[in-house]
């Protein structure tokens, strides 16, 4: 059973990674995620925070700001630890950002403040101003992408993004190859269709004609791939190479390099470039599927007849035409999924 793996908290990390109690968890436990995996934040910063949590969770932005030590948490930790959603209970990462610098010029003048009269006073100091009392404005939060691609700068991946699984949906089926069987494979493949999400994107301009072209790494949850996208494709797809994006590349399978490759020659997003309905579909079917599971998966296509040519892809890229049609929908496919997950949880 997969544990679930927690984003970061200002008030629950630890150094590295912890196991905590979470009762929204199907075992009842979950992976924090620890500062130390986060970028800019150093052992310094990370003592200062541990030792002053000890006297009790932080309870806002600005009483965080005035418990620790600013002189070991920097503006740069503080942007790391508010990017990665470390700070999230207190406010959308949009919203904290914003106000950092002025909140903490307010809580550095309340310190200093309290410096100066602790120097006269010779019982409890009044303070100049309560954390309570400092507000957050209600800003839009950034949209999704961006934030998925602030936790891949800062943590090396996302924690906020769907599972690619998710991500992908049906397109799956589309697809004839998955990238482990592309880079494990043993025997040449040269024409493949794949359903991956955009994980990076790197544009260069060709010296020759100057012309853009970009190398992009896609992940279908199995493993990553880097393809390349000449200028003529590239210059009419190019908004669609956007990290997050699901994508149907295919291309040419290249093994020049160390590292199988793929050159694009087409792609298609969801719903296609167009409102063309796929041809073919594929239905992976994973190594531990035994008879009965297939049997299962049988009765529910030919429940579904139609007009579209359907593969069974067993493990080690071996595929088999069914001999009849489907009728393929969203519906099917997330039934389809349904049998087979049952069939490896």
């Amino acid at each position: 059973m997969k544990i679930k793996v927690l984003p970061p908290d200002i008030n629950e990390s630890d150094i590295g990674f912890t196991i905590i109690e979470d009762k929204d968890s199907r075992d009842g436990k979950s992976i924090r995620f620890g500062f130390s995996a986060i970028k800019n934040v150093g052992n310094a910063a990370i003592s200062s925070i541990l030792s002053s949590r000890k006297d009790g969770k932080f309870e806002s932005f600005a009483d965080f700001l005035g418990r620790v030590d600013n002189r070991k948490i920097n503006k740069k930790v503080l942007e790391s630890l508010i990017k990665v959603g470390a700070m999230s209970k207190f406010g959308g990462r949009a919203a904290l950002l914003s106000a950092m610098d002025s909140i903490r010029d307010k809580v550095g003048r309340s310190k200093t403040d309290d410096n100066q009269q602790g120097l006269f006073a010779g019982s409890e100091l009044k303070k100049t101003e309560s954390a309570a009392t400092i507000t957050i404005a209600n800003i839009e939060e950034f949209p999704n992408e961006e934030l998925e691609s602030l936790e891949r700068q800062l943590l090396g991946f996302s924690l906020s993004a769907k599972p690619i699984s998710e991500v992908l949906g049906s397109l799956v089926f589309e697809s004839t190859h998955k990238i482990f069987e592309i880079i494990s494979s043993e025997t040449h493949i040269n024409t493949v269709k794949v359903a991956a999400v955009v994980s990076a994107v790197r544009v260069i301009t060709t010296k020759k004609t100057g012309a853009e072209m970009a190398f992009v790494k896609l992940d279908d949850g199995t493993g990553t791939i880097e393809v390349v996208v000449f200028p003529k494709v590239f210059k009419d797809t190019r908004d669609f190479w956007n990290e997050g994006k699901p994508l149907i590349v295919t291309g040419k399978v290249d093994v020049r390099d160390e590292s199988p490759g793929i050159i694009v020659d087409a792609i298609e997003t969801i719903g296609g470039l167009g409102e063309d309905k796929p041809k073919e579909v594929f239905i992976n079917v994973p190594r531990e599927t035994d008879v009965n599971c297939l049997q299962r998966l049988k009765t529910l296509l030919t429940e579904n007849l139609g007009n579209l040519d359907a593969f069974l892809v067993f493990d080690g890229g071996r595929k088999v035409k069914l001999p009849f049609k489907i009728n393929w929908n969203e519906n099917l496919a997330q039934k389809i999924s349904d049998v087979l997950e049952t069939e490896s949880s």
